[in-house]
């Protein structure tokens, strides 16, 4: 379910993406040079350490929309690769946790208080694929 994991997919834009991680990376920039900087990165540890180098230059309004560009990046990814959407479908009913340690926000963090946002959304998905699977039945 990790960000991490190179996963490739296609957005509305028709940009490809290697990865859930690159799209959200990339998104923090409105700087075309940066964006396409973070886009090209071959890993999603690479991304990540590569955008967080020039935070200062995120948008301004990246705490505004942040979690919306995440939901985009994990729907496009299972959207688009059906192994995994199987693989999200088969956890149910367990809870999803994101084991961050530093990330309180989409995260559990390192003492369990965090808000999980991550493992949320990824429950939110899997329950309208079970529905929609149902439905078709």
């Amino acid at each position: 379910m990790s960000n991490f994991y190179p996963c490739e997919f296609i957005d509305d834009s028709k940009n490809q993406w290697k990865s859930s991680e690159h799209y959200y990376q990339a998104h923090k920039f409105t700087d075309m040079y940066f964006f396409n900087k973070i886009k090209a990165e071959p890993t999603p540890k690479q991304c990540y350490k590569l955008a967080w180098q020039f935070k200062s230059f995120f948008r301004k309004d990246w705490m505004e929309v942040k979690d919306k560009i995440m939901w985009e990046a994990i729907n496009y990814k299972f959207n688009q690769n059906t192994d995994l959407r199987r693989k999200l479908m088969n956890t149910y009913p367990k809870k999803l946790v994101e084991h961050s340690l530093r990330d309180f926000h989409y995260g559990c963090g390192i003492d369990g208080s965090g808000k999980n946002i991550l493992g949320q959304m990824l429950m939110q998905l899997r329950d309208i694929y079970i529905k929609s699977f149902a439905s078709k039945l």
